[in-house]
């Protein structure tokens, strides 16, 4: 394998989030094919800025969108404007393949802070100051009994990973707490903590205007057992529904959800999710192809590797872009699929325009069937219905658990053109089942209007 085809293949590796000045970075709002109207990130940001109370704020968006290189041009946005902002990743503190509660929520951003505090701001530190996990250990002691059983609570230096990685430890010291009605002292401990916190930060840093903490990954919380998956929904949709009182820290806060909360009805407590939407390559009434869009997607790849040096003729991939949706990995993922095929054979580059045709074509039937094998018949209803009204239908709690399935498995995708739309992602479109689901579902129509 020559470099130039090596260092491209390499290049479609799908980073966790891009810095905002990273040189590969596309601004896709900026583009306009986002939606011009609507800047998920601004959005945020404007409303943080204008608020005289700390706010709580849901943000979403599938993995692999761009989600997380939003969020770090947010943080960076703020900093900009003397804010602290405080990121965190809520896979260094919580196992998100199990059932999340609300004190899993409040100690990863207690925890987050922490280890700030800790790195970057202990000369603002006045007084006496004890640690989360000081006060968390000082809570529950340094042992339980919980059904006869008695519990060595780790020291303090190694409770944050011992309660990541041992389910058990955890249900039992919730469980220890719950019996003796003090399992809402947990979350207030998250609450007093920040609220000293803040002092703190404003010691070390006599000019910022407020403490900003984006809460990045928990989107991710799905179960590796299947026959769980309804438990984690649930337990999901309790911590911002029932539980949202406890999330109203003394701080800003962003939390990320996922997908599948964006079409929930929360009520008058609860903002609305707001959603990074795919780079739109279709025009919602019309169909027809956003020559921007493809532009936008083809500059993801431009910058990644040398066009006219691996390609002929990349005309080729305008069929690659539609195929993906406008979802930046998935492109990705099928642009690496291509180069990996074409190394294997070892065509040398830049690669001749009908054999890149015949790498497309086999990677793209390859990607139908992946997406095809986790349609089961039940879905094909739903499926119908997103495909022919471009959206999703908010009826009923049972129809938003099905929707929450097509949503993880991304098979309908997120748009906005002025206002939020959906549709199934192309590869979905093109599926045998759906492709005879469709077919039978419009025979139904013409039958009906004959």
């Amino acid at each position: 394998m020559g470099d130039i085809l090596r260092d491209a293949l390499n290049a479609c590796s799908f980073q966790s989030g891009l810095e905002a000045d990273d040189p590969w970075r596309v601004d896709l709002h900026a583009l306009g094919v986002r939606g011009r109207d609507f800047d998920p990130m601004i959005r945020l940001q404007t409303v943080i800025q204008t608020a005289d109370k700390p706010t709580q704020q849901l943000f979403s968006g599938f993995i692999g969108s761009g989600k997380s290189t939003e969020l770090k041009r947010l943080a960076a946005n703020l900093r900009n404007d003397d804010y602290t902002v405080v990121f965190v990743d809520s896979e260094d503190y919580l196992n998100l393949n199990v059932p999340p509660r609300v004190n899993d929520l409040l100690a990863t951003v207690a925890a987050g802070v922490d280890k700030f505090i800790q790195e970057d701001c202990r000369n603002g530190i006045a007084g006496p100051f004890k640690s989360y996990w000081e006060r968390f250990r000082g809570l529950i002691g340094s042992g339980i009994e919980v059904e006869g059983l008695a519990i060595s609570v780790p020291a303090v230096g190694e409770l944050g990973l011992k309660l990541k990685q041992d389910v058990t430890l955890k249900a039992r010291i919730y469980s220890y707490l719950e019996r003796s009605g003090r399992l809402s002292d947990l979350a207030q401990a998250c609450h007093d903590f920040l609220g000293e916190v803040i002092p703190v930060i404003a010691n070390a840093r006599p000019d910022h205007k407020g403490l900003v903490v984006i809460i990045d990954t928990f989107e991710k919380v799905r179960p590796t057992d299947l026959r769980q998956t309804e438990e984690v929904r649930q337990a999901v949709e309790t911590i911002f529904i029932r539980d949202w009182k406890w999330l109203q820290l003394p701080c800003h806060v962003v939390y990320t959800v996922p997908s599948w909360l964006t079409f929930y009805e929360f009520g008058t407590g609860v903002d609305r999710v707001c959603i990074l939407p795919m780079c739109r390559l279709m025009d919602r009434k019309t169909g027809k192809p956003v020559p921007a869009g493809f532009a936008a997607m083809r500059e993801i790849i431009e910058k990644r590797m040398p066009m006219d040096q691996v390609f002929s003729d990349a005309g080729t991939l305008d069929t690659l872009i539609e195929a993906s949706g406008g979802y930046p990995r998935d492109l990705l993922r099928m642009m690496r699929e291509v180069l990996l095929s074409a190394a294997m054979k070892k065509i040398s580059p830049p690669i001749p325009p009908d054999i890149l045709t015949q790498l497309v074509e086999e990677v793209i039937r390859d990607q139908v069937r992946v997406y095809d094998k986790p349609i089961y018949d039940d879905d094909l209803p739903l499926l119908v219905e997103v495909a022919r009204a471009r959206d999703v239908p908010r009826a009923t709690r049972t129809q938003a658990f099905r929707l929450a399935e097509l949503f993880d498995h991304h098979f309908v995708l997120g748009y906005r053109n002025g206002e939020e739309w959906y549709d199934l992602h192309p590869l979905v479109r093109r599926s045998p089942k759906v492709q005879a689901a469709l077919k039978q579902a419009h025979g139904k129509k013409a039958k009906q209007q004959e």
